[in-house]
C-alpha cells in the first residue's frame, strides 16, 4: 500500500491539487520508484520549497530522505553540497528490527555506559541521572528527552496521546530540544516491521503535518 500526505485530487472535479506540476510529476515518481511499498510523506507546504528525495532499497528494508533543494527530484545518492539543516524529513522501514534497547537510546542522546535505571514516579524514569522516560498508564508508547527539558510530562504525553489516536499502540519517541525547534525521531513496532520516522518541528501542533497518515500504514 502507498500512502502519500498530499492529496493527489482530479481537477476535473474542480479541486486544485497542492502544489505545482513539478511536485506533483515528482510525487507520481516517488509512487513509481517505491512500488506497492508503504510509506508515508509530509503534508505539501509551500514555504518549505523543492525536495531531493534521496532513497534505498534492499531485500529487508528500504528508506528515503528528503532535503530542501532547488528543483525537486528523486535520487539513489544526495547530489551537491547540502548542509545538516537541509535534511527536512526522513522515514526507514526494515522488517523483523526490533525497537531500541536502553544502551543505544543512551547512545543517541551522546550518553554512554553501564544502564542505570531510577523510578522518579510509577509512570517516570531516570536513566544513568540524563535521560527521562516517561510512559502514560496503560500505554507502550515511551519518550526519552534530556533532563532538563521543560514541561517533561506534559510534552510527552500530548505526543503519545497523538499516537494512540492514529492507532499506534507500541512505540518509542527520541525529542532533542534544538535552539528554536525540537528534533522527533519516532520508533513504530507496526506489522512485524520497525518504521523510523524523523522530523524538525517547532510547535507540537505541527505534528499532523507529518504524521497525517500514520493512522493508515
Amino acid at each position: 500500500m502507498v500512502i502519500l500526505s498530499a492529496c493527489s485530487q482530479n481537477p476535473e472535479n474542480g479541486v486544485a491539487k497542492p502544489g505545482d506540476d513539478a511536485y506533483q510529476e515528482w510525487v507520481q515518481k516517488i509512487k513509481t520508484v517505491l512500488g506497492d511499498r508503504s510509506y508515508i510523506l509530509p503534508e505539501y507546504d509551500p514555504n518549505v520549497g523543492p525536495l531531493e528525495m534521496v532513497y534505498g532499497i534492499s531485500s529487508t528494508s528500504y528508506s528515503l530522505d528528503l532535503y530542501r533543494s532547488d528543483a525537486y527530484s528523486i535520487q539513489k545518492e544526495l547530489t551537491g553540497l547540502h548542509t545538516v539543516h537541509d535534511l527536512y524529513y526522513s522515514y526507514f522501514n526494515s522488517e523483523g528490527k526490533q525497537l531500541l534497547e536502553d544502551t543505544k537510546i543512551l547512545s543517541r542522546f551522546g550518553v554512554e555506559g553501564e544502564i542505570n535505571r531510577k523510578e522518579i514516579t510509577k509512570n517516570q524514569f531516570i536513566l544513568n541521572n540524563t535521560l527521562l522516560e516517561f510512559q502514560k498508564e496503560n500505554s507502550d508508547i515511551k519518550i526519552y528527552e534530556l533532563k532538563g527539558s521543560q514541561d517533561n510530562k506534559g510534552r510527552a504525553a500530548d505526543i503519545i496521546d497523538f499516537l494512540e489516536k492514529k492507532g499506534i499502540k507500541l512505540g518509542q519517541v527520541l525529542v532533542f530540544d534544538l535552539e528554536e525547534r525540537t528534533n522527533l525521531e519516532l520508533y513504530l513496532d507496526l506489522d512485524n516491521s520497525l518504521q523510523v520516522i524523523s522530523f524538525t518541528v517547532q510547535d507540537l501542533n505541527e505534528l499532523d503535518n507529518y504524521l497525517v497518515d500514520l493512522n493508515i500504514l
